[in-house]
Order: structure tokens, then sequence, then C-alpha cells
């Protein structure tokens, strides 16, 4: 699903360790990822991120990889959904700056259709969103978010 996406809400809090607040935080500007989902219902593809933050200095662009998968179409509900995750994460950026994903909560996601013609048939466009959670190294220091880093996107066609 190629698009940009962009994050929903405010700054995202960073931890250390020991679940200790730290001065850091996290803001996503945007995101591109360009891939699609192929017939295994798994994609890999490029993935960058720009006009991020991360506390309190602008950072370079991060690129990097991530691996999505998608289960099946759900059409019980008003409009036909599809349950995503992101199972695999690896960006880096100067500094060195390392982004990966945590081990758990799982980064799950959904696609939903915005107007439902048909039922069972998954039509665009979609809205979808990711709930991510992170490792950043900053030069051997490991922090992570508990509130989930939220990025969204309208995506207009397969």
């Amino acid at each position: 699903m190629p698009g940009q996406w962009l994050m929903q809400g405010a700054t995202v809090q960073l931890y250390d360790v020991n679940n200790v607040l730290s001065s850091t935080y996290i803001n996503v500007g945007g995101v591109t990822l360009t891939t699609r989902f192929g017939p295994n219902q798994c994609a890999t593809g490029a993935l960058y991120l720009f006009d991020t933050i991360i506390g309190p200095v602008p950072t370079p662009p991060l690129t990097g990889a991530a691996t999505l998968a998608q289960g099946s179409l759900d059409s019980t509900g008003l409009m036909d959904t599809i349950p995503t995750e992101i199972v695999a994460l690896s960006l880096t950026g100067a500094g060195p700056l390392t982004v990966t994903l945590q081990p758990s909560p799982d980064s799950l996601g959904k696609v939903t259709e915005l107007n439902n013609n048909t039922d069972g048939d998954l039509e665009f466009p979609v809205d979808s969103f990711f709930d991510v959670f992170v490792n950043i190294d900053l030069n051997g220091t490991v922090l992570h978010n508990i509130a989930p880093i939220r990025i969204q996107a309208l995506i207009a066609s397969p």
C-alpha cells in the first residue's frame, strides 16, 4: 500500500529500560512507505521517515525496511476491514540512530474502506493506520514508547 503516512496526535514520550520517563521524545512528521501486498498477504518495502524530531533535535531522515502482514477481509460490519500488523522494522539514520520494533506489544493496524458498495470486496479509497511500538537506539542508549505512535494514511488506490 503506497502512500504518504502522517502521524496523528501529539508528541510521544520515550522511556528507558526501567520504564522511567526520559527527557527525549519523538514526533514523526511523515512516513513514506513504498510497497504493495502480494498474494502471500505479506509485504516488505522501503520506509522513509522525514520531518521527525527525536527530542528536541530535528532528525535527519531515517531509511530502512518494514515488513507488513495482513489478515483476512472482515465484512461483518458496516464497512469491510482488513487487520494489519508491522512484523519487522529496521530504520537507520545519522547519529548513530536505529529504530526497531519492540517485541511486544504488537504494532497492529487496520485498513477500512470509506464506502461499501459491494459487501465482501474492499473498495478504495481506504483509511489505514498502525499503532507502532518502537525501540530507539541513540548511540547506545535504548529508549521505547509506552503510548503507541499512530501513523495513518488515506490510500486512494491499490
